[in-house]
């Protein structure tokens, strides 16, 4: 390993820009070529020739408009052979009139300058953390001829990459991953997925308002979620042996729990046997690879669990002891449910397409592009908006930084089908944010960590193989909808990668010696957040969208500024049902009170009353009896029937005038 060899810096510089040759090495802590050789004009140290566009790196283009920045890239080996070298440079601008000792070179009224460090561990976080301090001190002193505080740079950070293991080294890097994730959400699933299968990506920003570390640490966040990235040596396809332990175990552990009572199992039927035939040259990677699975006969025990297994290595104790109860005791089913196991045992590393950050340009320079042009894949952070044009280094995809949207510019159609993401994948990302944050409320430091992120991302590659896998070891339906989980455009691009059929020569390798797929021995094979469709995954869906055209922060803006006069609303609601309440109590009470007036028996007549009252009940009494007595009328019913009663009234008044005068006539005879 790295950290075993002599000397983990390789070197420290101090780079500044000549007003005539551009960017140079004005000082190194050792020789960068065999012989020590300067410039004849300008001074400067003469670079290898693999490393002749250094310095355009350690000083980024609109450094002008920053007063300070930070680069990172990686530089080639000067050997051939040999691995990457990886640089951190901390650029600043000073004042001319500052200087205690101006050089005669110095014509301009500001000064740039960076001090870079080339160290042969990809240890971003820890070069960084030591050489902000240190460029700080430099600058203030103004005085650029004292170097010697570059040697004690170089020799403290080299005590302390010795004293941590190149994965303690990696594992401690920190590039913002939960921040970026935050900000881009589905943008950065679909930059993962589009990585996956070997895309050309460049981020820029046309604002160039955002500063080169910035785009830097978001090249590096994207590019740590993906599989074997930070890792120097390369797996082999054909290194099977690691793995003998492993498998051994793994089937044999397998093969018992199948008798365990909890365990459920599922055999092919005649049906199953002609779907795997129908579908199976849509997997075979060629002719010897379809004779291969047909050989293959196997039983296919399906077992489904819906919870995710993103437990780390500390907690396997608990989980094992929980898979021991499930599966009746005595089985260590660990060995199956480890994370670590399932890695390794699935193969992960063969499916990374940066091995060892190849193709990883956190900063690159226009000096750069005709190399870049050559390479199949890369993930470049540019400042020079010239190579984010789509004729000019043809990239597959280009995520525009400039405003909140974060939008993306696909090359074409078929790019866009491959980058959408099913309800599955919303659903991942989805969770995945509101479990930081539920974690962040309960103040756990792991979950705020870029570790929690990348394990969850290398879960969702883990299980995209193990249903890749199945599918190959028996092409039916119903493994064919578990691929379409990850969606089909993506996955029919992802098999014509490299990394792809080199993991497929490893599985076939694995199959011939054991009689199994590594998949054969997982006991979850679906898609992390499988399952029918629900009223949420409209919301999910509603967000995506949202995001898309206004940006993660105004999206999250107008949904806290919902839920905040919802919230208000209900609140007044619930106030106004109180007063309505309260109302209504008073009202009934009110009502009660007036009924029981109402309803109470009239009080006894008095002793001077009794013959009046008596006199006109008998009259009454008469009037009834006659026939005389009538209902009285209301006073609408008077008004209607006034018109109809006033004859009758008057033929009336008339028959008693004549009859009182008859009357009349015989008393008069």
């Amino acid at each position: 390993s790295s950290s075993s060899s002599s000397s983990c810096v390789f070197a420290t510089l101090l780079v500044d820009f000549h007003h005539k040759s551009g960017p140079i090495v004005e000082y190194s802590t050792r020789s960068l070529t065999d012989e020590d050789k300067r410039g004849e004009k300008d001074n400067r140290y003469i670079l290898p020739e693999k490393w002749w566009h250094l310095p355009f790196m350690a000083l980024p283009d609109g450094l002008h408009k920053q007063k300070e920045d930070v680069t990172f890239f990686t530089l080639p080996g000067l050997k051939d052979g040999d691995g990457l070298m990886y640089g951190v440079a901390a650029s600043r601008q000073l004042e001319a009139s500052k200087l205690k000792n101006r050089h005669e070179s110095v014509t301009r009224n500001t000064v740039m300058k960076a001090v870079c460090v080339i160290s042969c561990v990809p240890a971003f976080t820890t070069i960084l953390n030591a050489l902000r301090p240190c460029a700080e001190v430099l600058f203030d002193q103004c005085d650029f001829s004292e170097t010697q505080i570059l040697h004690d740079l170089e020799a403290s950070l080299n005590r302390s990459l010795h004293s941590k293991s190149t994965e303690e080294s990696l594992s401690s890097q920190d590039f913002s991953l939960s921040e970026w994730l935050f900000k881009l959400r589905f943008t950065f699933m679909k930059l993962f997925k589009l990585s996956i299968i070997q895309s050309r990506v460049v981020i820029c920003d046309s604002s160039s308002s955002m500063k080169s570390s910035d785009i830097g640490q978001l090249v590096l966040a994207l590019s740590s979620v993906l599989p074997n990235t930070f890792v120097h040596t390369k797996t082999s396809a054909d290194d099977i042996d690691a793995v003998d332990e492993l498998m051994e175990q793994s089937i044999s552990v397998f093969n018992a729990s199948k008798h365990s009572s909890v365990y459920e199992k599922k055999t092919e039927t005649e049906e199953e046997d002609e779907d795997q035939n129908k579908h199976r040259n849509e997997f075979a990677i060629n002719d010897d690879e379809g004779d291969v699975g047909d050989e293959v006969k196997q039983q296919q025990p399906q077992k489904e669990e819906e919870d995710e297994e993103d437990e780390d290595e500390d907690d396997g104790g608990d989980e094992q002891a929980d898979e021991n109860n499930r599966f009746g005791g005595g089985v260590d089913v660990g060995v199956l449910t480890n994370v670590g196991n399932r890695y390794k045992r699935m193969g992960i590393a063969l499916l990374s397409p940066h091995c060892g950050l190849e193709g990883i340009l956190p900063y690159a320079c226009l000096q750069q592009s005709d190399s870049m042009k050559e390479r199949e894949a890369f993930i470049a952070g540019v400042a020079n908006l010239m190579m984010s044009n789509e004729d000019f280094l043809k990239p597959t995809v280009v995520l525009d930084l400039a405003d909140s949207k974060f939008s993306l510019k696909y090359s074409n159609n078929e790019v866009r089908k491959q980058a959408h993401l099913t309800t599955e994948d919303v659903r991942f990302i989805d969770e995945l944010i509101l479990d930081i944050n539920r974690l962040h409320q309960q103040n756990n430091e792991y979950a705020d960590s870029d570790e929690f992120v990348r394990q969850q991302f290398g879960l969702y590659l883990l299980q995209a193989c193990i249903c890749a896998d199945n599918a190959r070891q028996s092409a039916t339906k119903e493994s064919l909808d578990r691929l379409s989980a990850f969606h089909r455009p993506w996955f029919n691009a992802w098999r014509r990668t490299k990394t792809y059929l080199q993991w497929c020569r490893r599985s076939d390798a694995l199959l011939k010696k054991y009689g199994q797929r590594p998949s054969s021995v997982e006991l979850q094979r679906t898609h992390l957040f499988s399952g029918t469709l629900k009223v949420s995954d409209m919301g999910r869906k509603f967000r995506e969208f949202s995001t898309k055209q206004f940006g993660a922060e105004r999206t999250d803006a107008a949904v806290k500024q919902w839920k905040t006069g919802v919230n208000e609303g209900s609140k007044a609601l619930h106030e106004a049902m109180n007063v309505s309440k309260t109302t209504l109590q008073v009202m009934g009470s009110n009502i009660k009170s007036w009924w029981k007036d109402v309803s109470k028996p009239s009080p006894p007549p008095t002793s001077s009353s009794s013959s009046t009252t008596t006199t006109s009940q008998s009259l009454l009494a008469t009037e009834r009896r006659s026939g005389s007595w009538s209902r009285p009328k209301f006073f609408w019913e008077k008004e209607q029937q006034q018109p109809e009663q006033s004859q009758p009234v008057e033929a009336n008044s008339e028959k008693q005038d004549n009859t009182s005068n008859s009357n009349s006539n015989n008393n008069s005879n």
